[in-house]
């Protein structure tokens, strides 16, 4: 009889170990909540880039982007009826993109949300009358 009483720290063994083997992926989403250059490079990215002005909606452009190096990339974007193709050179700081760019991608980007397969970047404060812009990314590359 005594062989069939599990102690309490080997259920708590028991417990901790099926929790960890159902739920693996949680922590790997924590740790691929950030950027770094040497992730980004030689990967490529489309989505849509949302301009908003107060509450109003400006723009919706479709955009794609690659990063071929640690420091350098491309991107596509077709606006309305415009279709821009410019180089553009990068770094990362923790949860921020800087494109060094001065047309409508460039300057600082914030990490909103990103696992291996999407990517969803900020600019500007959004306040009410103030520009934002959200560029959502899925990776194809």
């Amino acid at each position: 009889m005594n062989n069939l009483i599990i102690k309490p720290a080997f259920k708590i063994l028991i417990i901790s170990s099926l929790f960890l083997f159902l739920f693996p992926g949680c922590e790997d989403d924590k740790k691929d909540f950030h950027l770094d250059s040497e992730t980004l490079q030689q990967t490529s990215w489309e989505g849509t880039l949302t301009e908003i002005h107060g509450e109003t909606k400006i723009k919706n452009s479709e955009v794609s982007i690659i990063f071929y190096t640690s420091k350098e990339g491309r991107y596509d974007m077709k606006r309305e009826t415009d279709v821009i193709t410019e180089p553009f050179t990068y770094y990362v700081d923790k949860k921020m993109l800087f494109i060094e760019q001065k047309r409508v991608l460039g300057g600082y980007w914030f990490l909103i949300e990103k696992n291996k397969e999407r990517m969803v970047l900020e600019q500007g404060t959004g306040g009410e009358f103030i520009y934002k812009a959200t560029l959502v990314l899925e990776r194809r590359y």
